[in-house]
């Protein structure tokens, strides 16, 4: 995931006290604790690593989802 600069930082600081961002964080929380998860469960494997990539890697994707969705 890419660094949280001071751009990401204010526009997130400007969606305080929207009742919608609320729901989009708690969904953010939701998918990190899935993550979580995953990883206490499987990390005795030799491909966890793999796994939590892979789900970081579909979190962002459902995000970028979410907003293009949003934009139409």
């Amino acid at each position: 995931m890419r660094k949280l600069d001071e751009k990401i930082k204010k526009a997130i600081y400007s969606l305080k006290g929207n009742p919608d961002f609320e729901v989009f964080r708690e969904w953010i929380q939701a998918s990190y604790d899935d993550l979580v998860t995953v990883v206490i469960k499987d990390g005795a494997t030799a491909d966890h690593t793999h796994r939590v990539y892979q789900g970081m890697a579909l979190t962002c994707r459902k995000i970028i989802e979410v907003i293009q969705e949003i934009k139409q």
